[in-house]
């Protein structure tokens, strides 16, 4: 009985709209509301047009009975209307018939399958996944960096470790969007070192990242953390995780459910943790949120609205210092972005002192761009690391040029 009355709601609902869109035209209302709207052409509408050739053989008894609709089926209909926002909310929200978990398989075996804006779903799994860039995105503004990189490799011992997040990465041909390891060997005049996390197809991405979050999992952030160590010091002997721990109904929401407003996929928030010497931490610029100690209470840590990346591991600094007491071991300069956070200790604890630099955070916090030749001969910095991926190789907010 509740299922009829929900789907009688929808229909007046969509009838209602229909009639108002007949008495007042859609076009009318646009040049009021939008001063730049042009009847003649519209890239909103056209996109609407453009999927009639997709929709002309559409089943709907298909649709209705296996609970399947696409991002573009929905895009398309709400184009078509005012309100279009709203209808696109209204079927996000608990009431929605979207189930994009039991597409057919024809539909999504080896494919993307749009699920709003730039994210969707890969090869009918219940993750979500970046649709990937355009190499364009990248390749303009990741030229000109390579050239403020390479002033770097000139000065200092310089590494770089490269994430491969979805939106860099190809799944449908297994490709990068941009090949950053050719492009340096290319651009580069100067030595430096250079790994990667091996991520080859979409299978192996699905080892490394969390199921609706950007960032990779424990153990991508552990793999990670393993290669650096070896590519800077191949002798070196690794920390072993001293437990695993999947916190029960913790129930992670990432930023790409956050985002879309999928809720369907979720997962148990998980971590390594690690019995390491006892360290000093100095955290430069705004101070950020420490380590939560919510995992200690399961009715804390069942919040389907906590962002555990950021609860579990801490914030984003501007700058952080760790001084690990290791007199015959580097300085290092760590350059990154949030990936950082979940293995910047276990890192730190093969250097002397570590320092850790997010570029955005400085540059907001400080208002300047950051004088890497001066920092790195105040502090002794020996040895430097970038730790990164696509957005920060080729960033355009930020000017790192050795001077």
């Amino acid at each position: 009985m509740k299922n009829i009355r929900k789907y009688f709601m929808i229909t007046v609902f969509f009838i209602t709209i229909l009639i108002f869109d007949i008495i007042v035209s859609k076009e009318t209302i646009n040049k009021y509301i939008h001063p730049d709207y042009d009847a003649e052409y519209s890239e909103i509408e056209n996109r609407m047009y453009s999927k009639f050739k997709e929709l002309k053989n559409f089943d709907l008894s298909r649709f209705f009975n296996s609970n399947v609709i696409q991002e573009d089926f929905e895009q398309s209909l709400a184009d078509n209307f005012i309100f279009s926002e709203d209808i696109r909310y209204f079927f996000k929200s608990d009431f929605k018939l979207i189930k994009y978990s039991k597409l057919p398989k024809k539909i999504c075996k080896n494919n993307y399958v749009r699920v709003d804006g730039d994210y969707g779903v890969y090869d009918c799994d219940d993750s979500l996944v970046y649709y990937p860039y355009s190499k364009n995105k990248f390749y303009l503004q990741l030229q000109k960096n390579l050239k403020d990189y390479d002033s770097i490799n000139k000065n200092i011992d310089t590494y770089y470790y490269f994430v491969p997040s979805s939106y860099s990465f190809d799944f449908s041909n297994n490709t990068s969007v941009v090949d950053v390891e050719e492009e340096m060997k290319k651009n580069f005049k100067n030595p430096y070192t250079y790994s990667s996390l091996n991520v080859s197809d979409y299978n192996s991405y699905k080892k490394y990242f969390f199921k609706t979050d950007h960032h990779w999992n424990y153990k991508g952030s552990y793999q990670g953390y393993k290669d650096i160590i070896n590519m800077i010091y191949e002798q070196d002997d690794i920390n072993e995780p001293s437990s695993e721990i999947s916190f029960k109904n913790s129930n992670f929401y990432g930023t790409l459910s956050i985002v879309s407003g999928v809720r369907e996929f979720k997962e148990p928030f998980s971590v390594y943790e690690f019995s390491l010497n006892e360290y000093d931490q100095k955290i430069i610029g705004t101070y950020g949120v420490p380590n939560s100690n919510v995992y200690k209470f399961p009715e804390l840590y069942s919040d389907p609205f906590l962002y555990h990346y950021y609860q579990y591991y801490g914030d984003d600094y501007s700058l952080v210092k760790y001084n690990f007491y290791n007199p015959d071991k580097d300085n290092i300069l760590i350059i990154s972005d949030s990936y950082i956070k979940s293995n910047r200790e276990l890192i730190a604890s093969h250097f002397n002192e570590t320092h850790i630099l997010n570029l955005n955070e400085y540059i907001s916090d400080f208002e300047k761009n950051f004088d890497i030749k001066k920092y790195v001969q105040e502090n002794n910095i020996n040895k430097v690391l970038f730790l990164c991926d696509l957005w920060i190789l080729s960033g355009n907010n930020f000017d790192i040029e050795w001077r």
